[in-house]
């Protein structure tokens, strides 16, 4: 199964997990720690993520925090919300103009754009959540932020969410995908980021991941083709749960060494704080395989993790390429929860 698309990674940003943090889920001492962590775990950097003006009325702290700790940061928008806080409508432009705001003022690594479920749907005339809505943003936010390096956060399951066109249309005229608007989006991004939540799809199925990976990866091989007519295909990458991975380690390691050579994002949400050690031994692990020089360019990651057990000591069946909590326990760096 070929990972990733056809298009190669060629952005010039720090690869690695970087942490997206969601600051609707957090308060501002959450948002310190998770900083601090992010710095002591050498990650890339970390994403702060929310709602159109709620990211506008942050950046300023949150900018001079990463800054004073000597964190990169990318700035990233829920573009879902119809209303805001205050109950105001919110246009794709005004979300264009508060994404645009904060990269001017704030000057970040890269952008997110994150848009779910409401572009998924039509619900009448004063719906702007639309394909023209995914053009208008676009052509709102390049007219002042040319320069910024700009990922979405697409669904996983294209096919689920519309249908390629037999005929592909211009940009304006339908595009190549009817339904969800993948291909406007991709009109305006320098990459794609699914999220590739295989978490899902069971806390402990040991089917969920290859299962999951699988069925993403099918369908964006086709979905790339069909981009390919309009010349829209981007580089990919994934977005990934930074939770949930406490029954099965070895699989989140082994997506995280897939992603080795290029950004990842690792959505964060705060309720779920209590399981951090897990995911920082994660981490962790892969740092040490790394480091250690097991997981040189072109090795798949089960050998990468089989030359890391070899040299912990571990022999016979324990040399299985999985960093589940045996090999991870052997290593020193955290218990089973």
């Amino acid at each position: 199964m070929r990972r990733f698309g056809t298009a190669p990674w060629t952005l010039a940003l720090a690869a690695g997990p970087w942490l997206q943090l969601y600051l609707g889920s957090m308060k501002p001492a959450d948002v310190v720690t998770m900083v601090l962590e992010a710095k002591r775990l050498k990650l890339p950097g970390v994403v702060f993520h929310a709602g159109p003006r709620s990211l506008v009325r942050a950046a300023p702290n949150c900018a001079g925090l990463a800054r004073t700790h000597g964190v990169a940061f990318a700035w990233a928008i829920g573009a879902d919300g119809e209303e805001d806080s205050d109950r105001s409508r919110l246009a794709v432009e005004e979300k264009a103009e508060c994404l645009a705001d904060v990269c001017e003022r704030f000057a970040p690594a890269f952008a997110i754009v994150n848009a779910e479920s409401q572009w998924d749907s039509d619900k009448g005339d004063a719906d702007d959540m639309d394909e023209a809505g995914a053009l208008r943003m676009g052509a709102r936010f390049r007219a002042r932020c040319p320069r910024v390096v700009v990922i979405d956060q697409p669904w996983f399951a294209m096919d689920s969410h519309g249908e390629e066109r037999k005929t592909a249309k211009a940009l304006g005229e339908g595009g190549t995908f009817a339904g969800f608007p993948s291909d406007e989006f991709a009109s305006w991004v320098e990459a794609r980021a699914p999220q590739v939540y295989f978490r899902n799809f069971g806390i402990g199925d040991r089917t969920a991941y290859p299962r999951i990976v699988a069925w993403h990866e099918r369908d964006w091989a086709k979905h790339d083709t069909s981009l390919a007519r309009l010349g829209l295909v981007r580089p990919r990458t994934y977005t990934l749960q930074g939770y949930g991975h406490h029954l099965r380690p070895q699989d989140f390691v082994d997506a995280l060494l897939w992603l080795r050579d290029r950004v990842s994002i690792l959505w964060w949400d705060h309720e779920y704080v209590r399981r951090w050690p897990v995911t920082a031994a994660c981490i962790e692990a892969v740092n040490r395989i790394v480091r250690e020089g097991h997981a040189p360019q072109g090795r798949e990651p089960r050998e990468c993790v089989r030359s890391w057990q070899r040299s912990l000591g571990l022999v016979g069946a324990d040399v299985d390429g999985l960093c589940g909590w045996g090999t991870i326990e052997c290593a020193g760096i955290a218990r089973r929860p």
